[in-house]
């Protein structure tokens, strides 16, 4: 999982389809931009 995650060893590490968005951080720094849902609403790859 830390290669996937490029190295990141801290938990969660948060995988949309396949793509690596990072941590806890990330996802509500992506939430607060709106490009959150965005990502949840594309189709699995």
């Amino acid at each position: 999982m830390a290669v996937r995650a490029n190295g990141k060893r801290t938990v969660p590490q948060i995988f949309i389809n396949d793509r690596h968005v990072g941590g806890c951080d990330e996802i509500h720094s992506l939430d607060a931009k709106g490009q959150l849902d965005p990502l949840l609403a594309q189709p699995a790859t």
